[in-house]
């Protein structure tokens, strides 16, 4: 149920108990005192296709994996133009202190200044020694996004309601007209396209779409 393509030594584990959901969960183990060593270990996510302005909110599980008292990880949500640590250069989240022996939700937002591709990334640093033994587990990481209405009205557009259920309004505020309205899903794919002959308001049938969060 944890999702993305790991790096350095974080690893899949589908034999452990307790996920969060699902059979399997992502895992980063820190240092022990039997084989001290420093931990920095990326963790990075498949491709988003973000848009300017768009407010991302992003969702994942996690907890720490050993016998009390667990030794506090520093651990960060971070987002970038590729995946290398590198790029990683805008902290989403960031945490010095995670302990905790339960399931977690952590929740971040992420809005970006332009369109483009982005690669959100996880980093876990531990020190040299801990008191303990212990793995820091991710599990079901999800992202949702929605166009700011502030992009609307810098466009000169308003699209109401928001959100909806049967018909989408678009409407111009200016002299400008609407030929045709698309509507793209989180993954980029056009699920829906119709045509209009240059009018100041359109309107559109989505009531056929799946419940969820389109552009």
């Amino acid at each position: 149920s944890g999702t993305g393509t790991t790096a350095t030594t974080w690893s899949t584990n589908f034999t452990a108990g307790n996920p969060q959901a699902g059979t399997g969960l992502i895992f980063s183990n820190n240092a022990s005192p039997a084989a001290p060593a420093a931990a920095n270990r990326w963790m990075f996510s498949p491709a988003f296709s973000l848009q300017a302005n768009s407010v991302n909110t992003i969702t994942f599980y996690v907890r720490c994996l050993g016998a009390a008292p667990l030794p506090a990880q520093n651990f960060k949500l971070t987002v970038g133009g590729a995946a290398s640590i590198a790029s990683q250069t805008t902290n989403v989240y960031s945490t010095t202190t995670l302990a905790n022996n339960a399931w977690t939700q952590i929740t971040a937002t992420y809005t970006p200044t332009t369109t483009g591709v982005y690669y959100f990334a996880f980093n876990h640093i531990s020190a040299t020694t801990q008191a303990s033994a212990m793995s820091l587990a991710l599990d079901t990481f999800a992202i949702s996004s929605v166009l700011s209405n502030n992009e609307f009205q810098t466009n000169q557009l308003t699209v109401y309601p928001n959100p909806t259920t049967d018909f989408l309004n678009v409407k111009t505020n200016n002299s400008d007209t609407i030929n045709r309205v698309q509507v793209v899903d989180l993954n980029g794919r056009q699920v829906m396209t119709k045509s209009f002959n240059n009018v100041s308001d359109a309107q559109i049938n989505v009531n056929d779409l799946s419940a969820g969060m389109y552009l």
